[in-house]
């Protein structure tokens, strides 16, 4: 004996709990071995259930029942369906044979459903679909065959189907898509799902698909894709090409996808994404390109992107792609690269992002959180105030400029300054001077040696770290000890001078009176002493000899 349960589902006295369920008061427990004549379903009821093991489903199996409109087989074991089972189902709108062992359909098995719209045929061990298998189904809208073992497909297996709007043939063993489908027959499809198959090569169509909105091609062993692949799908909105073999893309192969929002090219062998490949993509919203081989990135011109997924490529910087592009972006997935976190990336650190990077490389920052980084510990040669890209310095590059800057310096950017005037000076020759920085941001006046230049600071101070430009210094020591040694040049010359006149100075009682005496050739004035006439000269008074 075989136990089936029909599960009376519309009746207003009949429970509306789980399928699975046989705990309610109104679930009919019927012992049938194989499927009679249902002569118990002379009810109201429009919707019904079979569970338990029913090997077959017999002819006229349901003759007596003309008003059904839903029918479920779930799990019952089923073998196999005679033809002629569901005759005189003039109703039937929904019918779904799901979760048994049936591999063999027969011709016409449907031909009476002229009513059905919705036909689930899945989880079984279905192996062929015949060419008239569906013969009759002209107001069929969703047909679902997946997770059978469907290795072939009759060329007019789906003809006079021109109604349909979603067909589902994934999780099959499928090497190519069926004709019909690219045909242009089936004029109203929707969603086409032909994923999780061993699909190798995607021809293209020939005619164009006007309502056709979500194509799932993904789990396949699609190596290639062709120009016109898409060329024919204007309304296509999502496109799945996930877990394939495809390795590049030509150019434009998915320009005509205009009205494209999602599109999944995750977990594939793509090395490189050569420039415009996402050209036409005006409406783009979600890109995947997750579990690649991607090393390099190049921006696109994606104005409606919100979902940017690259986790798990070989990407090791985002050099190439301005920092606006991952701005304007929500949501953006960056895991699992190799991050090599140096000065090259350090212009990400400007502002924080809304992406996280973990650093693969240097050694010493592995799988430590990127933005929580300085621009000193990726770029270690810096001090850390400094900026890494000197074509945007602030205007107080004393601060920011990764060359030397002196303590004073000129405001002009040109570096040759004319040189301070030693005006008090025992010279008039200019000494030379010139800004150790070649940059034009400075904060500091060139300094003032009016007072002589044993002033001029000879240390160089960059961010508070003083260092050395050691020929600058040179230049400033020998500023400084220049007028020194004219000075005492011409100390030397004076008393040499004094000497060849007869003058000698030696010191003086201070009651002494100075007078004057003029050095006529060299335009001096000598300071010396005299007796004043009415003191009387001392012991040893200074007199000139």
């Amino acid at each position: 004996m075989f136990l089936g349960i029909i599960w009376l589902l519309t009746s207003p006295q009949i429970c509306s709990t789980q399928l699975t369920s046989t705990t309610c008061s109104s679930c009919i427990e019927i012992y049938l071995d194989p499927v009679p004549l249902m002569p118990l379903l002379y009810t109201s009821s429009t919707k019904v259930l079979f569970l338990g093991r029913i090997e077959t489903i017999q002819e006229k199996a349901f003759i007596k029942n003309p008003k059904l409109e839903r029918v479920e087989f779930m799990g019952t074991s089923t073998t196999s369906v005679e033809a002629g089972a569901f005759q005189g189902l003039t109703d039937l709108k929904t019918l779904e044979i799901s979760g048994t062992n049936l591999s063999l359909l027969p011709d016409e098995m449907f031909k009476n459903l002229k009513q059905l719209v919705t036909l689930y045929l899945t989880q079984n061990k279905i192996e062929d679909i015949t060419e008239n298998l569906f013969s009759g189904l002209t107001k069929l809208r969703d047909l679902r065959l997946n997770s059978n073992n469907i290795s072939s497909i009759s060329m007019k297996a789906f003809d006079n189907m021109e109604q349909l709007q979603t067909l589902d043939l994934s999780k099959n063993n499928l090497a190519k898509i069926p004709d019909d489908i690219w045909s242009g027959k089936l004029t109203n499809l929707e969603e086409i799902n032909i994923q999780d198959n061993k699909i190798t090569y995607l021809q293209t169509s020939s005619k164009s698909h006007e309502k056709l909105e979500r194509l799932f091609l993904g789990n396949n062993l699609l190596n290639e894709l062709p120009k016109e692949a898409f060329a024919h799908l204007p309304v296509l909105k999502i496109l799945g090409l996930q877990k394939n073999n495809i390795t590049s893309f030509s150019q434009g192969v998915f320009s005509k996808l205009t009205q494209l929002a999602l599109l999944d090219i995750s977990n594939n062998k793509i090395e490189n994404l050569p420039q415009g490949v996402f050209e036409g993509l005006g409406k783009l919203s979600e890109l995947n390109l997750e579990g690649n081989l991607i090393h390099t990135l190049k921006a696109e011109a994606l104005p409606s992107l919100k979902t940017l997924k690259l986790s798990n490529n070989k990407l090791k910087s985002l050099t190439g792609v301005p920092l606006e592009v991952f701005g304007k972006i929500e949501n953006v997935y960056l895991d699992d690269n190799p991050w090599l976190c140096d000065c090259e990336m350090s212009d990400y650190l400007e502002k924080p992002y809304n992406f996280t990077i973990f650093c693969m490389y240097p050694e010493a920052l592995k799988k430590q959180n990127f933005n929580s980084l300085t621009k000193h510990s990726i770029c270690p040669n810096t001090t850390p105030s400094e900026k890494m890209d000197t074509s945007t310095k602030s205007p107080d590059a004393s601060k920011s400029s990764d060359v030397l800057q002196p303590l004073y310096a000129s405001k002009s950017p040109d570096v040759s300054q004319p040189p301070p005037n030693y005006q008090n000076g025992p010279t008039k020759e200019p000494t030379s001077y010139q800004d150790a920085s070649k940059s034009s941001d400075v904060s500091q006046p060139p300094p003032n040696y009016q007072n002589g230049p044993t002033k001029e600071p000879t240390s160089y101070q960059v961010d508070g770290t003083m260092k050395h430009n050691w020929s600058n210094v040179s230049r400033i020591i020998l500023a400084t000890i220049a007028p020194l040694l004219t000075l005492l040049f011409l100390f030397i010359l004076a008393r040499l001078y004094t000497r060849t006149r007869g003058y000698s100075v030696r010191p003086v009682d201070p009651r002494l009176q100075p007078i004057k005496l003029v050095d006529e050739d060299n335009c001096k004035l000598l300071y010396v002493h005299e007796l004043p006439e009415t003191i009387s000269p001392p012991e040893h008074p200074a007199v000139l000899s």
